[in-house]
């Protein structure tokens, strides 16, 4: 995930039954970080994916406004946009994911 820009998502349990099959055998497949489990989130991108990822790479959403404007300026020392769409695309899913 380190090139791709922080997006919401929500994270789901292991065990959810909401969670395709497909999806819970990839936790097998994942890269098994030393710092501990990896967390299951469903992307609020027009895909909907899902991820397996380290705890390292979740910030909450909605916890903290000056972390959040950060994560969505257009010129942030945090994220790299590569374009204006996906920024868009972004800030759109910050809303939905809000809702």
């Amino acid at each position: 995930l380190g090139t791709y820009p922080w997006w919401p998502a929500v994270v789901y349990e292991p065990d959810d039954e909401r969670i395709p099959k497909v999806v819970k055998k990839q936790r097998d497949l994942a890269r098994r970080p030393e710092n501990g489990p990896l967390h299951l989130v469903q992307f609020f991108d027009k895909a909907s994916q899902w991820q397996w990822v380290e705890l390292s790479k979740l910030l909450l959403l909605g916890e903290n406004q000056e972390l959040d404007s950060e994560l969505l300026a257009p010129q942030s020392r945090r994220q790299r946009w590569r374009t204006s769409g996906i920024r868009k695309d972004c800030r759109d899913a910050y809303q939905y994911a809000l809702a």
